[in-house]
């Protein structure tokens, strides 16, 4: 089921041709397949945590001791800089988006952590989960700690002349890395040294599972859902297809005539059909299928599947939502898979840099030279406005009653990091002096009509011009040299002035 799903996931339709063989054995070559890459379609949607590069941020986990720096400061700028290096020569944010697709799509996702001694650094290796197998401690164990074997399938080279792909199993323990099978010139052979070791004492693997595991299991269940789902599609969209050309042509019949005497008869617009019989009839059936309550009950399920797996019903179907508050409804599932994913890869993130720092530190001969980290992310994830007017408005407000803040917004608006974030609106403000000429604050109209108000107090006497001052400064944001030239003409009116 898992090899199923993740031919489906590469958009494989092997399985809708077997499927529509096994269901029509007779006459399923004279059927046009229609699929739809719905797994595809299903990991590519929920799959959003590395639509963009994550901030990562590399937190100590001990002092050392000499009091020159503690736990939870972060990394020296030239350690983030070496680990940003690896991490994109592995493309490691390309990696993890893939990983995450897979993990949704079979339930499971291993990767291992691969050394690459001719650079010092790591690459991500992510077989099929069906082409792996993995042996724990005991039946309870689920971690990759516990791990003590872990058996791959992988490829080892293109045969020219055949142009077969050529594979080994590989066989990982916690002090020994070789080739179990494969070709007699690499049985045996080791995966990272002559000697075939394991330098870092444990299996170098990240388990991504979906659900947690059942007692004495590893592995997540498959998704059977999601590949009954996949069938169910294509079969209908099939079916839905057959019926249509099949009964989409009206078939002539005459009643009266023997088969012999038929296959003589013309019928045309210019010729005439002389039929005999009491019995004789000449016609057309034209059959009426109900294609539309075929097709109208086919949406219905597959909304309803893609709603139950945290997807909007859009994504493959328009969507009933017609309010904005439906669509936020609908959107609400998605949010709460999001929510499980981050907890899922924030642990993957860690054990990636744990066992990355293992492998740089080996390969390079430098003990601490990447030390433990504790790494803390920050996903970021445009956020799309159900109904950009009202949303504008609600942000005002907020801004306004002080639970929020440009920076905070702009943040969550664009997926930006609060640094980035505050960057961009010093950014803004700064083209919005430049546009101003000469450091100038434009005032919009609301703003322009309020300075007047505070004009008028100060003309009336209800407010003295220091007052007036510090209200505009605070409020417009104007400078204290542009307020006192507001208010200049509108003093309060002296005893003079009154007589």
């Amino acid at each position: 089921m898992s090899k199923v799903l993740y031919q489906y996931y590469r958009r494989d339709m092997q399985d809708a041709r077997d499927e529509q063989e096994r269901m029509y054995p007779n006459n399923h070559d004279k059927h046009v397949q229609r699929t739809i890459p719905f797994v595809y379609r299903v990991a590519r949607e929920l799959a959003s945590l590395y639509l963009k590069t994550p901030a990562r941020r590399f937190l100590r986990k001990r002092d050392d001791g000499a009091g020159n720096y503690a736990a939870g400061d972060e990394l020296p700028e030239a350690t983030t800089d070496l680990v940003s290096r690896i991490y994109d020569g592995a493309q490691v944010t390309t990696a993890l988006r893939h990983a995450q697709e897979v993990m949704i799509a079979t339930g499971n996702q291993p990767i291992l952590v691969w050394p690459m001694p001719e650079v010092g650094g790591i690459k991500l290796v992510m077989p099929p989960p069906h082409e792996c197998d993995i042996a724990t401690r005991d039946s309870l164990s689920t971690g990759e700690l516990d791990v003590t074997h872990f058996w791959c399938r992988l490829p080892l080279q293109r045969d020219p002349i055949t142009d077969l792909i050529i594979y080994g199993v590989a066989e990982i323990t916690p002090t020994t890395a070789v080739w179990c099978d494969g070709p007699t010139e690499i049985k045996g052979r080791g995966l990272w040294n002559e000697a075939g070791t394991n330098p870092l004492g444990e299996v170098p693997l990240i388990l991504l599972r979906r659900a947690s595991p059942a007692p004495g299991e590893v592995w997540a269940s498959a998704p059977e859902d999601l590949l009954d789902a996949q069938r169910a599609i294509n079969h209908d969209m099939t079916d839905l297809g057959t019926i249509a050309r099949l009964q989409g042509f009206a078939q002539g019949y005459v009643k009266g005539m023997s088969q012999e005497q038929v296959s003589d008869l013309e019928i045309g617009p210019n010729t005439f059909a002389g039929l005999w019989g009491e019995d004789a009839e000449l016609g057309f059936a034209s059959p009426t299928p109900d294609l539309r309550g075929y097709r109208d009950q086919m949406e219905a399920y597959m909304r309803t599947v893609t709603a139950t797996n945290g997807l909007n019903p859009a994504t493959l179907t328009k969507s009933q939502g017609v309010t904005a508050l439906s669509k936020i409804i609908e959107l609400a599932d998605r949010e709460v898979e999001r929510r499980h994913f981050v907890t899922t890869f924030e642990a993957a993130e860690g054990r990636l840099y744990r066992l990355t720092a293992a492998w740089v530190n080996h390969l390079r001969a430098l003990p601490n030279l990447l030390p433990p980290a504790r790494v803390k992310l920050e996903f970021r994830e445009s956020y799309m406005p159900a109904d950009p007017l009202h949303e504008a408005q609600a942000m005002e407000k907020r801004i306004a009653l002080g639970v929020s803040s440009p920076i905070v917004e702009i943040a969550r608006l664009e997926g930006l990091t609060r640094e980035e974030a505050q960057t961009e609106v010093e950014t803004m403000m700064a083209d919005t002096a430049a546009i101003g000429g000469g450091g100038k604050v434009l005032l919009n109209g609301a703003q322009i009509t309020a300075a007047v108000l505070v004009a008028e107090r100060v003309g009336l006497g209800q407010l003295d011009v220091d007052g007036g001052v510090a209200l505009l400064v605070e409020s417009l944001g104007t400078t204290e040299a542009t307020a006192r030239a507001l208010l200049a003409g509108a003093s309060p009116p002296t005893v003079e002035d009154a007589a």
